[in-house]
């Protein structure tokens, strides 16, 4: 049986435009074990975004498998998709994909309050996070009154939040300046360092240069 943290089986994600079928991912076989740093780089349209997506249970394949541990979560509802990316799961966005009208403290705390924690839980443990980042004066500021580097760290805090064992990260530094890129990159490699697994799609070679693997997609497909 394998031990990979995460395992791909012929994962393959399909989408139709028009009458035509554009093929994003293509039998992909893939294994990413406990707490390794796998990086995965490649052009745009390569399928990187896509195959994060299926890792994470964002999106569910045209064919092929997901396991996470012994799960294939490729077969499973979408509620328990749901499950799986409250607690096992954290994402981190290009975009940040923050709420506008809440603070960072509130942008942090909202993944336990949807997952049902009690609100002075949920706030202790955000403020700790933002702390951890070096945050803790800007709890009270709303993202635009963040910069870019500010509000990814906001993004990383609310991707920790409910504790996961996987981090997904989509270009996590590209919308960001190279010396506070740096910086994003090693609050994540501290991470994968305290144990989570973490995967990061990205164009850029210094990120490239700390995996611990590394890995290239063109069309669709691992190279």
């Amino acid at each position: 049986m394998s031990k990979a943290k995460l395992r791909t089986v012929n994962l393959s994600k399909r989408y139709k435009s028009g009458k035509a079928e554009v093929w994003a991912l293509r039998e992909v076989n893939l294994e990413i074990k406990k707490g390794e740093f796998l990086v995965i780089i490649g052009p745009s349209g390569a399928g990187k975004s896509t195959l994060l997506h299926l890792l994470g249970a964002l999106d569910s394949p045209s064919s092929g498998k997901v396991f996470l541990d012994k799960l294939n979560i490729s077969q499973i509802s979408a509620s328990q998709r749901a499950e799986i990316r409250r607690k096992k799961v954290g994402f981190v966005f290009q975009f940040y994909h923050l709420l506008p009208e809440f603070t960072a403290l509130e942008n942090v705390m909202l993944p336990t309050r949807v997952a049902g924690c009690r609100l002075r839980l949920a706030r202790g443990k955000a403020k700790k996070l933002l702390e951890k980042l070096g945050l803790e004066n800007r709890a009270n500021h709303r993202p635009s009154e963040l910069s870019g580097g500010e509000q990814q760290r906001v993004a990383i805090a609310r991707a920790l939040i409910n504790e996961p064992e996987i981090l997904l990260c989509d270009e996590p530094t590209g919308n960001l300046d190279s010396q506070t890129g740096e910086r994003i990159v090693s609050i994540l490699e501290g991470l994968n360092k305290e144990g989570r697994t973490l995967v990061i799609v990205s164009h850029e070679q210094k990120i490239a240069q700390r995996a611990g693997r590394l890995l290239k997609m063109e069309d669709g497909g691992i190279l």
